[in-house]
């Protein structure tokens, strides 16, 4: 039958599309799981790619017992599934998808680092019993693997499909920031920081210092707080931009806008591409995401902003330097302070390293795939 892909993660969904959509291109038969309103299902389609949701196999949801019988239907000759991070979803489809695939193998694609599960036994364990074959973005991420037994033979460095377009979009940037601050009314004088937004916020509850609701809705709080001042003190006001994916709950983002900054625009991909928003920004503001690591890609300045956090958050990109980190209460609003001012010195307060990550990795991902349907 070919390729059966599988995952909930944006970030590896986004890593997956591309090399999904060459493999077509070659003739090769690919079928997505993905549920019917889902996001997921809407990306496949807005590049041919047809997906099948439960009501497909007649089943309610996508698990255990329903995914054994996928398997046993379509007979895939591989299975992809892409891992982010630690969601339970993900290893749970991983854990089922495998236990059903019997001989089939499975290939594990890791799009980011392995921050948020690297302390996780369950997730360590998950993987070595589970996986056949990895794909890693880099050796940082192929060396953790191996140090945790899996075979270095099965692990593959092939870099992330997601970041092969970002020299061409830099080539695009002037036109890119013109078209899109046009459509939103802005100047091109105008200071634009984009908060990228990744927490749903009406759904995680802010329990502690250290959930991750909290400490999104500390620091975008504390953004659309200096926002909204800068508009009521008449001084250099910003244009602030919210970028939200559109499967994450908005109501509780829109009154915290409403009442902090009625003038901060919120965008989600159903609007408008996100490195599109990226290039049009002068500083991008997150708490940790792929989005900071993709502005890093855009040589867009990236800020983790993370005052309220009691433990340290492991964050590759902010430990190699291609994402700045302020962790003091007070660091944001220094910087927007220091920015209304002077704008020009937005590089120097958030210098970034620059990103090489590994370049036609699409293709490397296509091709290694290609010579697994044929063993």
């Amino acid at each position: 039958m070919g390729i059966l892909i599988a995952s909930s993660d944006r970030s590896s969904i986004e890593a997956i599309l591309p090399v999904a959509s060459r493999l077509v291109t070659k003739g090769e038969d690919i079928i997505v799981l993905a549920e019917a309103q889902g996001w997921v299902r809407r990306r496949f389609e807005e590049v041919g790619i047809p997906s099948l949701a439960p009501e497909n196999y007649e089943e309610v949801k996508f698990d255990a017992q329903a995914l054994q019988k996928i398997i046993e239907e379509e007979k895939p000759d591989l299975v992809v599934i892409g891992l982010g991070g630690s969601d339970s979803l993900d290893f749970e489809m991983l854990r089922a998808l495998s236990a059903g695939s019997g001989s089939i193998p499975v290939v594990a694609f890791l799009c980011s680092w392995l921050d948020e599960w690297r302390e996780s036994g369950d997730c360590q364990c998950l993987y070595r019993d589970f996986v056949d074959i990895s794909f890693v973005l880099d050796e940082r991420s192929r060396d953790w693997l191996v140090e945790q037994n899996f075979p270095e033979s099965r692990v593959s460095v092939t870099g992330n499909p997601a970041f092969d377009e970002g020299p061409k979009l830099r080539g695009e940037r002037s036109r890119l920031r013109r078209e899109v601050r046009e459509a939103l009314a802005i100047s091109d004088d105008a200071l634009l920081p984009l908060y990228a937004l990744t927490v749903d916020l009406d759904r995680e509850v802010q329990v502690s210092d250290g959930s991750r609701g909290f400490l999104e809705a500390f620091s975008f709080e504390e953004f659309l707080r200096l926002v909204g001042r800068s508009h009521l003190e008449q001084k250099h006001s910003f244009a602030g931009v919210v970028y939200q994916e559109p499967e994450l709950g908005a109501d509780r983002v829109r009154r915290f806008i409403q009442t902090l900054s009625p003038e901060t625009r919120l965008m989600n991909t159903s609007e408008i591409d996100p490195r599109h928003l990226i290039l049009a920004a002068d500083f991008v503001v997150g708490t940790t995401t792929a989005l900071l690591v993709q502005a890093s890609l855009l040589q867009v300045p990236a800020l983790s902003y993370l005052p309220k956090t009691t433990r340290p958050v492991p964050s590759t990109p902010n430990d190699l330097g291609i994402v700045k980190v302020v962790g003091k209460p007070g660091g944001l609003e220094e910087i927007f302070e220091i920015v209304a001012r002077e704008p020009h010195r937005i590089r120097p307060l958030i210098p970034n390293r620059q990103f090489a990550p590994i370049p036609q990795a699409t293709e490397r991902i296509a091709a290694l795939l290609l010579e697994y349907l044929k063993l």
